[in-house]
């Protein structure tokens, strides 16, 4: 259904109590007749033109986002929604965006045909034909027999591969079926079709040769995280470092402070020693 496929497209976390805010369901139309309609959002006032054909069941909306991305709008699936369309038409839903996407020709979305990549047709038919030979290998691996004659096969189709490939280079493409006759010492092999192969993926030139490799931006914020945190670590050991200076700087100050006190009071001292000696030898003399 039309609301099936829309809550499809929107936020998954959508309350189903909010379903009136379905961009489609948050449309306001108008219907001027003759399969034309004018669309526009509450939270957009542009208006948006929209035909409609019920027959058909066909929309186009001046928007062209099915055109350009392939998926119906909401002025269009609100229009299909007034017409009493409730299923998305079949022409609607396009074949990338199913489970068939890579199945059958390669088609867009008027129907023409979208032709392939000349390295997606290499590997498709390496992929299709390396099971059979891997298959074809096991088999003639059983007797001697199997096995001598598999190697001969595999010499002179090799050859006759090189001759195709050589005279492909040469003359051009190789359209359509080429007749091949194998001989293998006295038996001969006929009737083995076989089409021209490709040349292959492009071996790419690396320009950056003796060169160090580009660095992820994992690795980039790794080394980044790496040098802030010898930074931080060289930081704490300055702090550290001036901590101690200073904690030094003031034991000093405090000894010299002390050894000036001791020898204010060892001067005192001397100084009362002297007096009182002063004073005794008076006394004596006087006695």
């Amino acid at each position: 259904m039309v609301v099936d496929f829309i809550a499809q497209h929107n936020h998954p976390l959508q309350p189903p109590e909010h379903v009136h805010m379905i961009r489609s369901q948050n449309c306001c139309i108008r219907d001027l007749q003759g399969g034309l309609y004018v669309v526009t959002n509450y939270d957009n006032a542009k208006e948006r033109m929209v035909i409609g054909n019920p027959m058909e069941q066909k929309v186009s909306c001046d928007c062209r986002k099915f055109e350009t991305h392939g998926i119906l709008c909401c002025h269009a699936l609100k229009v299909l929604d007034v017409m009493n369309i409730k299923l998305i038409p079949e022409h609607y839903i396009l074949q990338r965006w199913t489970r068939d996407a890579r199945l059958g020709s390669n088609q867009d979305w008027k129907g023409r045909h979208v032709e392939l990549d000349i390295k997606a047709h290499f590997m498709m038919r390496y992929n299709e034909l390396c099971p059979r030979m891997i298959k074809l290998t096991n088999k003639s691996s059983e007797t001697h027999e199997t096995y001598t004659f598999m190697s001969k096969v595999c010499e002179e189709s090799s050859k006759i591969i090189d001759d195709m490939l050589a005279k492909k280079h040469v003359d051009g493409e190789l359209d359509g079926e080429v007749h091949v006759s194998i001989s293998i010492g006295n038996d001969k092999i006929d009737n083995v079709d076989t089409v021209g192969m490709a040349r292959g993926i492009k071996a790419r030139h690396c320009s950056r040769k003796g060169k160090k490799r580009y660095l992820s931006w994992v690795e980039k914020s790794e080394k980044e995280t790496k040098s802030s945190k010898l930074q931080s670590k060289r930081r704490n050991q300055a702090k550290l470092t001036m901590k101690l200076n200073i904690k030094l700087q003031s034991k000093r100050r405090n000894h010299t402070k002390l050894t000036m006190e001791l020898s204010i009071k060892l001067q005192s001292k001397r100084r009362n020693h002297t007096k009182l000696t002063m004073e005794l030898s008076m006394k004596l003399q006087s006695k």
